[in-house]
Parts: structure tokens; C-alpha cells; sequence
């Protein structure tokens, strides 16, 4: 599938800012490039529910989406009990539902009228699984023309290829400092760095 081949569904600037920092703190996100995230996050729709609805349900077997609250608070119940503490505004849950196929482990219902953004977990795994291998294809690609790996087989790059990792520095920020390990290798895709120093 191409990026732009999934759906996307309107959400207010509060609403993106609102997942954009909320992903950023889930484990399953975290690692995403800025790019990746805006596709998700064009994926996320808006689901409105009143006080007293249930949202998931203890047990269920078919946990098809991941939840964040964009308004409103909810109770988590495990085996009859409220588990504390409640869901509130830029809180995830469901996040499970995306990797494993596993029952429901908690019911969540609202406490107020409440809006949910929802992720569908097919639509997770496209996404994902698209940009990965568009990710792997650029990183081939720039790889392929690194005068140091010039040498290399194809099979060779493709095992680095699986080992790259993209990070984003910001103007001013210290990549490495004299003195410490020289366990990674860094090959700049964007952007210049300035050597600082070198002697002694």
C-alpha cells in the first residue's frame, strides 16, 4: 500500500498536537520518524460518547482499536473493580490491541459525555508495514551512493539497512562529545555538523 492510499479523517489542530505529544509517549510510537506519526495520526477518528457508555469490555475478544481521550474522564474496572487511577484528556489505552490479539484485559466506561480518537489495529499494521518498507527502500537507496559502503553486496547493505536507526537532531544539540564510546556509526543523511575539538 502507498501512504497515501489510507484513510483520513478531520481532526482539529488541538486534536493533532494532542496525539502527537500522547504518541510520542507510547512505547508503540516512540520510535516512529516525525513523518510516520502524521500518517497515523491522519488515520485517528473522532468518536463521541455520552456519560455512562462502555467503550471496551473486560474479556472481549475482538479488541480491534487503540483509544486516546481527547475530552472528558473514564473509569478503568478490572474483575468488577474501579482501578484507579481514571482516563483523562491525552491518556492512551487499548495500545495492547494493535501487537497481540488478546481478549480485552479491563472495561473502560465514562464517566462524562467524553471524545475518544480511535486507531484501528488493520489499519496500524498497514501503516506501519508501509512506511517501513518505504523507509528501507530510501535508506537502501542512500546507503547504495555512501562512498564507504561502496564495497559492499547487496545482501550486505540489507543487513545494515535492518540496523538503521533515523534520528532527528535540532541546531545546537550535541550528537556525541570527546570521551565517549565510539559504539555507533553515524552517516549524515541531512544537514551539517560542525567537528569540534579533535586534538589530544
Amino acid at each position: 500500500s502507498n501512504v497515501k492510499d489510507f484513510p483520513s479523517y478531520s481532526k482539529t489542530k488541538t486534536q493533532v498536537d494532542r496525539l502527537r505529544l500522547s504518541l510520542a509517549r507510547s512505547f508503540l510510537f516512540s520510535g516512529m520518524s516525525d513523518e510516520a506519526v502524521s500518517v497515523v495520526i491522519e488515520c485517528f477518528e473522532a468518536e463521541e460518547k455520552l456519560a455512562g457508555d462502555v467503550v471496551i469490555k473486560e474479556g472481549d475478544a475482538k479488541a480491534d482499536y487503540l483509544y486516546l481521550v481527547d475530552e472528558g474522564s473514564l473509569s478503568v474496572i478490572i474483575n468488577g473493580v474501579h482501578t484507579p487511577p481514571k482516563l483523562k484528556e491525552g491518556d492512551i489505552f487499548g495500545d495492547l490491541a494493535l501487537i497481540y490479539n488478546n481478549p480485552r484485559a479491563a472495561t473502560v466506561r465514562c464517566d462524562t459525555k467524553s471524545v475518544l480518537l480511535r486507531l484501528h489495529r488493520k489499519i496500524f499494521r498497514q501503516v506501519t508495514a508501509s512506511i517501513q518498507q518505504q523507509r528501507d527502500k530510501e535508506i537502501k537507496t542512500f546507503l547504495s551512493k555512501t562512498p564507504l559502503l561502496k564495497g559492499l553486496t547487496s545482501k550486505q547493505v540489507d543487513s545494515i539497512v535492518d540496523a538503521v536507526q533515523i534520528k532527528s537532531y535540532t541546531k545546537g544539540t550535541t550528537i556525541f562529545s570527546k570521551g565517549s564510546p565510539g559504539d555507533i556509526f553515524y552517516i549524515i543523511r541531512s544537514g551539517r555538523i560542525a567537528i569540534k575539538n579533535i586534538e589530544g
